[in-house]
């Protein structure tokens, strides 16, 4: 819970920072990848790929900060960092009617309906 009240705040920063930043290179990343509906067969296999690919990516951007750390610059510093975290929900059953998906999908099913022009006789 430490390392979650020490993240929190920092999050909202970089929210507020990024709202009031007229600059997008100013601005620092927030992104996401996302799913609504993955089976539950697949999380496992999810958990697996999201370590592997982000110690990967984490070990480069580690290495890429002790490059350029000076603990001894004469100048101004801050702090940088990036956080991961996966995100699993609670599992959950798509009902029909109250999505868009279930409209889609029975769109998708049915058979397109074909317009013939008039024929004259």
């Amino acid at each position: 819970m430490e390392r979650t009240a020490a993240l929190v705040p920092q999050y909202l920063r970089v929210a507020l920072r990024n709202a009031r930043a007229s600059d997008p290179r100013e601005r620092d990343v927030d992104r996401d990848a996302r799913v609504f509906f993955l089976p539950e067969k697949y999380v496992r296999l999810w958990r697996a790929v999201a370590l592997e690919r982000t110690e990967a990516f984490l070990e480069g951007l580690d290495n890429w900060l002790e490059d350029h750390t000076r603990p001894d610059h004469n100048g101004p510093t801050v702090e940088a960092a990036v956080h991961s975290y996966c995100y699993t929900g609670e599992p959950r059953s798509v009902k029909r009617g109250s999505t868009n998906i279930g409209r889609l999908e029975r769109r998708i099913g049915r058979p397109k309906r074909i317009r013939r022009a008039p024929t004259r006789q």
